[in-house]
């Protein structure tokens, strides 16, 4: 039987975001929430970096529209949604999309990284690539 204490812990090497730049991304979950900051519909999506291990997941958030958005912010909004889809090939042409079909999507996306006083350094999105 083995026991917990028989792992060298000693060896796993700490998570860190990567360089900036392009990467192949998977989606590890997709979730419809309410914003708790502007109390807006959006979808939280974690994203991992396909060929990086240790690399720190990359949380990016889609924000919907929502019922008092004037039009520029809809068709924002709608435009970064479509640019999501076309990255991880998602067929949107129905109309309904389902979250849980999102799951182990892999596409390119461009990265950058921040440095959070709270967090520390961490890796968003800075543009979604279309499929080629």
């Amino acid at each position: 039987m083995t026991s917990v204490l028989d792992y060298n812990l000693t060896e796993i090497p700490d998570e860190a975001p990567v360089e900036p730049g392009e990467y192949e991304m998977k989606v590890l979950s997709a979730t419809h929430k309410i914003s708790s900051t502007s109390g807006k519909p959006m979808v939280e999506v974690v994203l991992g970096v396909s060929e990086e291990p240790n690399s720190r997941n990359v949380y990016t958030y889609l924000s919907l529209p929502a019922e008092k958005d004037d039009t520029k912010a809809i068709n924002g909004k709608l435009r970064r949604l479509r640019s999501f889809y076309d990255c991880f090939g998602v067929d949107y042409e129905g109309g309904s999309v389902e979250l849980d079909n999102l799951i182990g999507e892999t596409g390119f996306c461009i990265l950058s990284e921040e440095d959070d006083p709270e967090y520390g350094a961490s890796n968003s999105v800075r543009r979604f690539l279309a499929r080629k």
